[in-house]
Order: structure tokens, then sequence, then C-alpha cells
């Protein structure tokens, strides 16, 4: 068993709890991810920083800063809502650029995810991190699509490369306008939601991902720890962070 990371505690509304642990592997000196939960309506998100730890950590760190206080977020109703913050994200991260030399080239991933009191997941995302919904009918679902230059290829038909999947196509803070992606799904009552960077899903498989979510009980913490360890025990190359929401009433 390895040392858990400090625990993020469950927090719980009437209708979800929501957790989150975040490890720096056991490769990188730092870790560069970045998340935020907020208990009051059940949204959350993830960034996933690029470009080493002088840049990484920063860049993820100041889009969820600016994507907590997006006053557009107070109200979801829909997924472009999301969609819009993340691009708002972007273009905050290009302007520091425009006056910062030092921040200069820094990039992040971001996904984020809200879940209406009518329990329907509400996401957009940019990057390879991913949201997977699990249920004990109908197992682990990939939701999100990575924007990857490997997924492209296999999209297109073209063939790929072995360095493809390190290649992002889309990411935060770049010279790059861009939609972000977006989409919902409804859930039902017990429907578990998962964040994750690719320090988790690059060394774990969706087979082992989803054995580990049919085994989680009420404990999203213990859950979200289980998670990172399988991680570690696949060598721990990347920064890991996992969120999990659990819905809790039809």
């Amino acid at each position: 068993m390895f040392d858990d990371p400090a625990p993020v505690p469950a927090l719980n509304i009437d209708r979800l709890t929501l957790a989150g642990q975040t490890h720096q592997g056991l490769v990188r000196a730092h870790n560069e991810d970045a998340f935020f939960l907020r208990e009051s309506d059940g949204l959350f998100a993830i960034a996933d920083g690029l470009g080493g730890y002088r840049h990484g950590g920063f860049c993820s760190r100041m889009a969820i800063n600016h994507l907590a206080q997006n006053p557009a977020l107070l109200t979801i109703t829909d997924s472009g809502q999301i969609a819009q913050a993340i691009k708002d994200c972007n273009l905050a991260l290009i302007n520091h650029q425009k006056t910062s030399r030092e921040h200069q080239g820094m990039r992040t991933t971001m996904t984020c995810a809200a879940i209406t009191p009518e329990n329907k997941l509400l996401y957009a995302w940019a990057g390879d991190s991913r949201i997977y919904r699990f249920s004990h009918r109908d197992g682990l679902l990939q939701l999100t699509r990575d924007h990857t230059l490997l997924e492209e290829k296999k999209q297109t038909g073209r063939r790929a490369s072995p360095g493809d999947t390190h290649i992002l196509t889309k990411s935060l803070g770049g010279n790059q306008v861009f939609e972000a992606a977006n989409g919902h799904l409804q859930l039902e009552k017990d429907d578990l939601v998962l964040l994750t960077t690719d320090g988790l899903t690059s060394v774990v498989s969706d087979h082992d991902i989803e054995t580990a979510l049919r085994a989680a009980h009420t404990d999203l913490e213990t859950t979200a720890v289980s998670l990172i360890d399988l991680a570690l025990s696949g060598g721990g190359p990347d920064n890991i962070t996992a969120l999990l929401c659990r819905v809790q009433t039809d």
C-alpha cells in the first residue's frame, strides 16, 4: 500500500457526495494538476498543467481559479455554459502570457462538469483529462474523447505513430482559440462520475478502473485513493488526480 495523499474530505449535500485526491506520482518532482469542487451545486473541474514545473503548475492553478470565480457558472442549465467558461479561461491564460514573459508557453488541459438538481450531468473539456460515468447496470462509460493527435488520426483513418498519444490538439494557454467540446447525460441514483487526469488513464486500464468503482461503497475518499494506488502500482510516471461524485437521489 502506498502512502495516501492528503485527502479532501468528502463533501455531502442532499443529493450528491463529492471527493477528490491528487498525488504527484513517483517520477515527477512536483504536482502540476489542479482541481476544484463546489459542494453547493455539484460543480467540479480538473486541470493538468503542461510544459514543465515552472509553468505547468501555475497554468493549471490559474485556470482553475479563473473558472471557480466565473459568475456565469453560479447557475448552470446547459453544457454550453461550461464550454464557454473553458473558452474564457483559455483567453485569460493567453492574455496573461502577453504581459508575462516568464509564463510564455504554459498550457493546461481542463475538464469540468456540473450536475443539475434533476441529476443531469453537464460537461465540457479541452485536452485529455477524461470524464467517465459508472453505473452497476451499464458499467463504465467514457464520455469524453481525448483531444490528442492519436485520437484525431483514429477518427480520420490515418496511421498513428507511438508518440501521437502525447500530442494534444486542444489545450488552454497557447495561441489557439477554440470551442471546447461539450455534452450531457441523464444520471440515475447511485451513478458515479469520475474526472481524472491521464496520470491515471495512461497506466490503468478501463477494466481496472471499472473494477475499483464497482467495489466502491459509501466512502468515496477511499475509492479515490484506491484509483491513485493503481496508478502508483503501474509506476506512477505522471501526476495523478481523481475526482468522484455519487448521485444519492432519484
